[in-house]
């Protein structure tokens, strides 16, 4: 696998609806998604393009246009945030960081059982 580079939230949140399809959308069909954001057609064809340049997608002609499908797996992704997150604001301690959401009210009793049991089962 190629290395993969952190993106925007603007490009994530493209990329998350790519993920979230079980098939290639033209911009149209991204833009029905991204309801939430006020983004004008050229910013939307903008972030692609950007995505598109950094290798996380591809484009495929469509008929009259182009359909984008994720070349850049979700779980990929996802294990490269956690490693950032843990790394800059935690020191590398997933005790810090559970610490961290425990006291913050972030993770309950239930949470830990299912941490703990996920533990147990890796073990």
């Amino acid at each position: 696998m190629n290395k993969i580079n952190k993106i925007p939230e603007s490009e994530l949140a493209i990329m998350k609806v790519l993920w979230e399809s079980d098939r290639a959308l033209v911009a149209g069909g991204i833009t029905e998604k991204l309801l939430d954001k006020d983004w004008k057609p050229s910013t939307l064809l903008t972030l692609i393009a950007r995505l598109l340049k950094k290798g996380f997608i591809k484009s495929q002609k469509d008929g009259r246009y182009f359909s984008y499908s994720p070349l850049v797996k979700e779980n990929d992704y996802l294990e490269l945030e956690a490693k950032s997150i843990l790394e800059k604001l935690y020191d590398n301690s997933i005790k810090k960081f559970i610490t961290a959401l425990y006291e913050s009210d972030g993770v309950n009793g239930k949470d830990l059982d299912e941490l703990s049991e996920w533990l147990k089962d890796r073990r």
